[in-house]
């Protein structure tokens, strides 16, 4: 009765192209694989028919007596539903895309591999690909399949290791993971390194996504961007989305949206960044440790949620920074982590593989496959996503072999510690969001030496748009910690950031490293002084505002948060509960503003031509002055670190003809003392001119100087 058999038990052993041997056959013959059952069934043009085991792993035979096609049967799955058969469909993924992924050029990844509704031989279903070159065989579990065993065999299309299975007729939200048979014939279960939406937390399967073709308004906010360089002011308020506004559960996108965008607007940021909000399991780690590249956070909602928040933002004026995570991921079993029994994502080399402060994996930069699949992410929150800005993480520890290692590394094969592998990658990561959106900014969180790090790739560069500074806050903190007498003793220490600040295109940084970790909040790290907590804190923030470089805070910082960051904590509900955080608030919000309205501080931010000292050396008040210089004007800032106001303070500002202050940091509705120069005197031969110089506090005055002189 049946001429496949022999056919059957040569495929058997190696389940590799189940629709060889399933499906309808010389249309007479219907091949069904269902392991661990005694019975099958199917509907033959309406009527339900059984069929016949006919070998004792699972395979099950109809014999039509009359020719039949595709449409005139219907499988019946293991949860109840009826639709046309998986193994009677040809592959839906074509030879091109195979080719393009092999070369590790496939710039839209995320449309090959994961799960996609499409329609196929005119039939409507969602198709499924995998990449998993090391194993032997691979299914598809799903809840369609009641979650049992091998119900699936997936198609291997090409030799490098893709798999792929249409299911006609598949649901929205089906719950799925791959079963991959691994070398030693055990079984690897994964959720879908391309999903685009997962299960909440602690559960992990992906789930199908149907998502509608989303209503997009941000037309003009995009062309906008293409227009703007780093010449505009960039001021990011970075923010822990689940702990900004948490009532007991998650907030949904679409339900912050419009509370985020009235309270940026206030309080004067550019920009949004969000820890990261790809999908990960631990709370704890903030989004750090991530498990999906493709999908925002199930925490929060679903995909078109999220555009619906960014989407929001643009047309406010307010752009997206993603936070991207590619130089580690966790050792969760049912992620990335040896993936189709193998090291798939991660370097294997036993030194070299683990993350030691984090006892991560590390991508494995060598891989064609790893870095287009790392690339194709960021491409993917830009295009899909709408995404402004990417914030690579810890990109020292990409650059280094020996990054938290000490002795404890094996060099490169020239004997150096630089990973060259993952340099290779960030040149390339940048080269080509360079190349398909050059209005997009990428900045790299950064605090190494490294040469070059925002320098154009074919220069000898990483191509990076800014890199993060980190060792201006590092001096700051240290000098702001000493007492009066010992910052005379330590001036240098306060000058050390700016000795660097055309070194690199910098944006300077208060983030979460800040004020996490068993580090103090900000409000509390110098004083135990209640007015001076917030003088400490208002000096910090305005050395950020007028130090040459693009800015960035933590949420909290704006209305001197009292306590440390907590993701358990609600922001909104524990800010502003006296009197003190209220004035502070308002400080933020004015010198935000001053920033964006004064364009002196962002004009030629990264040209030493926007920068000049007055006096770097009075070292005995702990006062510093100079001038930001941009092609609207200048603007003479003054520091005073100590805790002496200074009356009558001569700054030797040379032929000043005007003089007028625009921001002083001691104002009373700030939370200070009032010590304000509502008339400068200027001396009478031109050589500089008189302020008040307050204690803890930055005066910033408009100047205009002899325009005989170019000098300043």
């Amino acid at each position: 009765m049946d001429p496949y058999l022999s056919k059957i038990e040569k495929a058997l052993p190696h389940f590799t192209n189940p629709h060889g041997f399933l499906g309808l056959q010389d249309n007479r013959f219907i091949y069904q694989f269902s392991p661990n059952t005694k019975e099958n069934f199917l509907l033959i043009k309406g009527q339900r028919v059984a069929m016949q085991l006919i070998d004792a792993r699972g395979i099950f035979v109809y014999e039509s007596l009359e020719k039949i096609s595709r449409d005139d049967y219907q499988v019946i799955h293991s949860d109840g539903s009826v639709g046309l058969d998986p193994y009677s469909f040809s592959p839906s993924i074509s030879m091109v895309d195979v080719h393009l992924f092999d070369g590790g050029e496939h710039r839209e990844l995320y449309n090959l591999l994961g799960s996609h509704f499409c329609i196929h031989d005119g039939v409507e279903g969602c198709k499924f690909a995998v990449y998993a070159p090391s194993a032997r065989e691979v299914y598809l579990r799903c809840d369609k399949g009641a979650w049992r065993e091998k119900v699936y065999p997936m198609r291997k299309v090409s030799d490098m290791g893709i798999y792929e299975l249409f299911i006609p007729g598949c649901k929205d939200s089906m719950m799925y993971k791959f079963s991959m048979i691994s070398k030693d014939h055990k079984e690897v279960l994964r959720s879908d390194p391309f999903g685009k939406k997962y299960e909440l937390r602690p559960k992990s399967a992906s789930m199908t996504y149907k998502e509608q073709p989303f209503q997009w308004a941000d037309k003009g906010w995009l062309q906008q961007r293409k227009e703007q360089t780093l010449s505009q002011p960039v001021n990011i308020y970075e923010m822990h989305l689940g702990a900004w506004n948490k009532s007991g559960i998650f907030p949904n996108y679409r339900e912050i949206a419009a509370e985020l965008v009235g309270y940026i607007k206030e309080m004067g940021y550019t920009h949004v960044e969000f820890l990261p909000i790809t999908e990960y399991p631990l709370d704890e780690s903030w989004g750090y440790q991530v498990t999906g590249y493709f999908a925002p956070t199930s925490r929060y909602g679903t995909a078109a949620d999220f555009k619906y928040l960014v989407n929001h933002l643009h047309v406010n004026n307010i752009g997206v920074v993603f936070d991207f995570v590619p130089a580690h991921f966790p050792k969760d079993d049912c992620f990335l982590s040896a993936f189709d029994g193998s090291a798939l994502f991660e370097n294997d080399h036993p030194l070299m593989g683990t993350h030691p402060e984090w006892t991560t994996h590390i991508f494995d930069y060598s891989s064609k496959q790893v870095v287009n699949f790392l690339i194709a992410s960021a491409l993917f929150w830009i295009e899909q996503m709408h995404v402004d800005m990417i914030r690579v993480d810890a990109v020292q520890s990409i650059l280094y072999l020996d990054h938290q290692r000490g002795e404890d590394y094996e060099p490169n094969h020239l004997g150096g510690v630089e990973n060259l592998e993952g340099i290779a990658f960030l040149r390339k990561l940048n080269g080509t969001i360079k190349k398909y959106h050059p209005d997009v900014l990428v900045a790299a969180e950064d605090p190494s030496l490294y040469d070059g790090v925002t320098r154009d790739v074919e220069n000898g560069g990483l191509g990076f748009s800014m890199k993060w500074n980190i060792g201006w806050k590092h001096d700051l903190f240290q000098y702001l910690s000493l007492s009066d007498k010992e910052k005379r003793e330590n001036h240098k220490v306060l000058l050390n950031s700016y000795k660097e600040i055309f070194r690199e295109k910098y944006l300077l940084t208060l983030s979460h490293d800040d004020v996490s970790g068993g580090e103090k909040s900000l409000v509390n790290r110098f004083s135990d002084c209640s007015e001076d907590k917030f003088a400490y804190l208002r000096l910090v923030y305005s050395v950020a505002i007028a130090h040459p470089g693009k800015k960035l805070f933590f949420m909290g910082a704006e209305v001197g948060q009292k306590e440390p960051f907590n993701e358990k904590d609600s922001f909104r509900k524990k800010a502003l509960c006296d009197h003190a955080q209220i004035k502070h608030k308002c400080f933020t919000a004015a010198i935000n503003h001053f920033y964006l309205k004064e364009k002196v501080l962002s004009e030629i931010d990264f040209d030493e031509k926007g920068f000049a000292w007055i006096d770097s050396s009075d070292y005995n008040n702990s006062v510093i002055s100079f001038l930001r210089k941009g092609v609207t004007g200048k603007l003479l800032v003054i520091h005073n670190f100590s805790l002496l106001s200074l009356e009558n303070y001569f700054v030797p500002i040379p032929f000043v003809t005007s003089i007028t202050e625009v921001m002083n940091t001691d104002k009373r509705k700030y939370g200070g003392r009032g010590g304000l120069n509502p008339h400068i005197k200027i001396h009478k031969e031109g050589r500089g001119a008189y302020l008040n110089v307050p204690r803890l506090s930055t005066v910033i005055c408009k100047v205009v100087l002899d325009d005989k002189r170019q000098f300043l």
